[in-house]
């Protein structure tokens, strides 16, 4: 029998897992005070709790919060801790009655209970608050699509909210018909408890709208969309080609329609509630490939975030690829007790403060080989982490990690990298709809622009790549919904500054639209398709080609439009300024040697080729190919003398554009 001293005051477990015997009487009171406390800790965790508890009590008549009653329920559920040490001891049930248990009265015997402290659980990592986090926000979007949670209203109290989901609930159940705003299944297209399987898709549309007969191709090919997310935080797109949109809002209302019931919709809500996991799919042979332990030492702090500030102070001025304050506030936290997780981060990390250790290099009157060499070797890190990025991520950290690698590898002799890492990052970019209008999936408009400068930096490189080496480009136009960059985007990235105060430009739009009309030009001239045109069609699609991009370059500020003398009052946006005059004047050659190839040097034979055909004149130019390609070249050699003779990197990067000279 187990001996306890009852006149002695209990004393708290110690740290180090030591026992202390209890009354069971003060037993009692001791788990009533943890009780309290576990309480209170848990109210900080409410708000979340709450949240998560509006997707998980979904129900196929709306969404449903289920209260319990005080005093009964809260009872009835109370258990205690663990048995006595008799009960335990004897494997038997302890009741757990003050001051002694059933069985220990029964036998005459003291009632003990000996605590033994748990070990705290590890903290969670940062990687999974993350997706905490990108699940909550997914939910409050879903609840502002909705119209239960207004744009204005974002501070709007736990309480409230309950009221207006039930008032909702009710008025469903009073018989009015299901419409896409109490409809659970007609939320959000991703998922509020994070699996793909338990997916929601977007509605996209009031009722009333749902009504009209006849609705827009591409407003309808978006609602047959749907963007999955897991409990990571990661997404999944699913385009409206794929059998399975069947689960797209348009897909459930067809299946109703045609149905009479809604049983379709009521056998998807269970499987929304299943408890599935889609991580158990990936085969275990998947885990050599994604393991890896070259890595490179990083910097120092104050090293790195001078990196960083190069980075950010150029390249990231015209190509927005990161947002600043997030970056910086995870490079802060890299060097803490508590790095974040992610194998997209700790990419994405590496490739900024290489390029960083780039520019620095670059800028030194004598490079140094340290400074070149420790850029390759953070390039390095990235790079032992492709294959987590390419085949396992679908982040947008990743992408963005993937595309810095490839502006990169830009200032290198071998284009076959670049194209290929190209190719990757707008696979991943697919895979998560970045190819899409992201408004139709409930993004702000913050986010939004974010992920359409994502993908716009994706388009840049893969058409300029594709035009420069003769390869296809891996991006479709015709897949693409996008709108261009904002003329005026929310926080000046992109964006230069005229000089004398005279207004500001968007410079990333304007290279955006420039690789629409680089894309054009392979597709329309160097395709095997292309090929195929008679000699007039051909004349006829090289004038429209020069005109459009003509176009262009009219839309250019006198102060650094191309065949212009470059202001000095650019300094900070020379280089860039620069490489987008090379490859205006590459393009504006590519264009032309198509004529000069099929020598339609004359007007005559102009005239010749599109005798017989009715097509509209001819633009003049055409007749000038010969003379507007030498120009070019001249033009090109011209802008040698801004070029950074050091910047062994640049030198390469415009190999490709003078090799047509």
């Amino acid at each position: 029998m187990a001996q306890s001293n009852t006149s002695a005051s209990p004393q708290p477990p110690s740290r180090n897992g030591s026992s202390v015997q209890l009354s069971a009487t003060e037993y009692q009171n001791q788990q009533r005070q943890q009780q309290v406390q576990q309480q209170q800790q848990k109210e900080a965790a409410a708000a979340a709790a709450a949240a998560a508890a509006v997707a998980a009590e979904i129900s196929a008549d709306g969404i449903n919060f289920n209260s319990n009653d005080d005093g009964e329920a809260d009872s009835k559920r109370r258990r205690i801790a663990r048995a006595c040490d008799q009960c335990r001891k004897k494997k038997i049930k302890c009741d757990g009655k003050t001051p002694a248990c059933t069985h220990c009265q029964n036998y005459h015997t003291e009632c003990v209970f000996t605590l033994v402290e748990k070990k705290r659980q590890p903290p969670k990592g940062a990687k999974y608050i993350e997706g905490l986090e990108n699940r909550l926000g997914r939910m409050e979007s879903l609840l502002k699509l909705s119209g239960i949670l207004p744009e204005f209203d974002s501070k709007t109290d736990l309480g409230t909210l309950e009221k207006r989901l039930e008032a909702q609930r009710l008025q469903s159940i009073t018989g009015n018909s299901p419409n896409c705003t109490n409809n659970p299944l007609f939320s959000r297209p991703v998922s509020a408890n994070g699996t793909p399987n338990s997916s929601s898709v977007i509605c996209g549309s009031s009722p009333s709208e749902a009504s009209k007969e006849e609705e827009e191709p591409e407003s309808l090919s978006d609602k047959m969309s749907s963007l999955v997310t897991n409990a990571r935080g990661e997404t999944r797109f699913i385009g409206s080609s794929s059998g399975f949109s069947i689960f797209s809002p348009k897909g459930i209302q067809w299946v109703n329609s045609k149905t009479g019931d809604q049983a379709f919709q009521k056998m998807l809500v269970k499987l929304i509630q299943a408890d599935t996991k889609f991580e158990h799919w990936r085969p275990d042979v998947w885990d050599a490939v994604f393991s890896t332990n070259t890595r490179n030492p990083l910097p120092s702090k104050e090293e790195a975030q001078a990196y960083a500030r190069e980075y950010f102070d150029t390249i990231n001025v015209l190509f927005p690829l990161y947002h600043q304050q997030t970056f910086e506030t995870m490079l802060e936290e890299q060097y803490s007790d508590n790095p974040p997780k992610g194998t997209g981060w700790f990419a994405s990390l590496n490739m900024v403060l290489a390029m960083g250790s780039r520019i620095r290099g670059s800028n030194m009157k004598h490079p140094s080989e340290d400074e070149d060499s420790r850029g390759w070797k953070l390039f390095q890190n990235a790079m032992c982490l492709y294959p987590v990025l390419t085949l396992q991520n679908t982040d947008i950290n990743s992408i963005q990690a993937l595309l810095a690698m490839a502006l990169f590898l830009q200032g290198t002799a071998n284009p076959q990298p670049l194209y290929n890492i190209v190719a990757a990052a707008v696979r991943v970019a697919f895979s998560i709809g970045l190819h899409r209008r992201a408004d139709a999936f409930g993004f702000g408009r913050e986010e939004a622009e974010h992920r359409n400068r994502v993908f716009w930096i994706a388009y840049l490189i893969d058409k300029d790549i594709a035009l420069r080496s003769g390869r296809p480009s891996i991006i479709n136009d015709d897949d693409i919904n996008l709108e261009l960059p904002e003329e005026e985007s929310f926080d000046g990235l992109g964006m230069i500054t005229l000089a004398g105060g005279r207004g500001r430009v968007n410079l990333f739009r304007r290279n955006c639209r420039f690789a629409q009309i680089q894309g054009r030009v392979y597709m329309q001239l160097y395709s095997a398709k292309a090929a195929k045109q008679s000699d007039g069609e051909l004349l006829n699609t090289i004038g429209e080609l020069d005109r459009e991009l003509e176009d262009w370059r009219d839309s250019i500020p006198l102060d650094f439009r191309p065949e212009h003398e470059i202001s000095d009052a650019y300094q900070e946006a020379t280089m860039p300024i620069v490489l987008m005059h090379f490859a205006y004047f590459n393009c504006l050659a590519t264009i032309h040697r198509m004529s000069i190839a099929h020598s339609y040097w004359t007007n005559r034979l102009a005239q010749y080729a599109v005798s017989g055909l009715s097509t509209k004149p001819l633009n003049p130019r055409v007749f000038s190919s010969a003379a507007l390609s030498v120009s070019a070249a001249r033009s090109s050699i011209h802008l040698l003398k801004y070029v950074n003779q050091n910047d062994i990197n640049c030198v390469w990067y415009l190999s490709s554009f003078l090799a047509f000279i």
